[in-house]
């Protein structure tokens, strides 16, 4: 649990009870002062400090300051919260973006309103949802109603920033519009689709106005699932009813694409994998960023 202090610094926190160990928060989201679990309703507050035990007496010689909530590292740049799900670390979010550091600081996702979110709980392994984003070579196959039609299918540019890699994808208007035009002189960036993977389970993609968050998170329970969650961001906090109808446009084309029509394949993939039938995966230079 990830929570805001009151003096705008961010604790995060493993969401166990030091008590029997339940679950002490449910919700997605939301704002409260404090936190109850309800087995034995052990209240914690926002800083992570045990502030009531029923009957405590009878916990004799109990110290409630060395039972707060378990800490963990976080950290707070580029407008995304970064965390480390192992206590007693530290983050040096320096030497782990490196080069990325300024490939996000020109997202400015500090700026951006949240226009759209949701969550899919998907059939499939984290590392998929991952690979969805590696390659275009199924563009012009699998997304012929949607990304097709702006997309080019041929390959793009890729850098390798540490564990971190950003790629270039070209759209169909890339070489209408710059065959002609010097190379010192062109605006790639107005005919391309910049997608940052961010490791390990992170993509923050630029379309022009607006940037598309992903993250996938694996179940721990079952490494056949994951949770998948996406949010559509607008360039300021405000969006005019004019633009509106062009943002849900956005929007429809993305969950069309990624949702009902990557991650359907995505869990066909999951299944050959898990049948037996699959022992290794073909990759050339199509099936890559390169």
């Amino acid at each position: 649990v990830i929570v805001r202090q009151d003096d705008g610094t961010l604790r995060a926190f493993h969401n166990v009870c030091r008590h029997r160990g339940c679950r002490v928060v449910d919700a997605e989201c939301g704002t409260a002062r404090t936190f109850t679990c309800k087995f034995h309703s052990w209240v914690y507050g926002g800083n992570g400090a045990l502030r009531h035990v029923p009957m405590a007496e009878g916990f004799p010689g109990f110290d409630r300051a060395q039972r707060g909530l378990v800490p963990l590292p976080v950290a707070e740049r580029h407008g995304l919260v970064w965390l480390i799900l192992t206590a007693g670390l530290t983050i040096d979010l320096d030497d782990f973006l490196g080069p990325m550091n300024a490939a996000l600081a020109a997202f400015r996702v500090a700026d951006a309103s949240v226009f759209r979110f949701e969550r899919f709980a998907e059939n499939l392994n984290w590392k998929l949802v991952v690979d969805t984003f590696l390659e275009l070579y199924h563009v012009p196959h699998l997304h012929t109603k949607t990304v097709g039609r702006y997309l080019e299918g041929k390959g793009g540019i890729h850098e390798q920033f540490g564990p971190h890699s950003p790629f270039i994808a070209p759209r169909k208007s890339f070489m209408p519009a710059l065959r002609d035009i010097p190379p010192e002189q062109r605006d790639v960036a107005e005919h391309s689709v910049v997608i940052n993977r961010v490791f390990p389970n992170g993509i923050v993609i630029w379309q022009r106005d607006p940037v598309e968050f992903w993250t996938a998170t694996p179940d721990g329970d079952d490494p056949n699932r994951c949770m998948v969650r996406l949010w559509l961001l607008s360039p300021s906090k405000t969006v005019s009813e004019a633009d509106r109808v062009r943002w849900e446009k956005n929007w429809t084309i993305v969950k069309d694409t990624v949702r009902d029509e990557d991650f359907p394949m995505a869990c066909t993939i999951q299944k050959g994998f898990a049948g037996g039938a699959q022992d290794l995966a073909l990759l050339v230079d199509l099936d890559l960023a390169v």
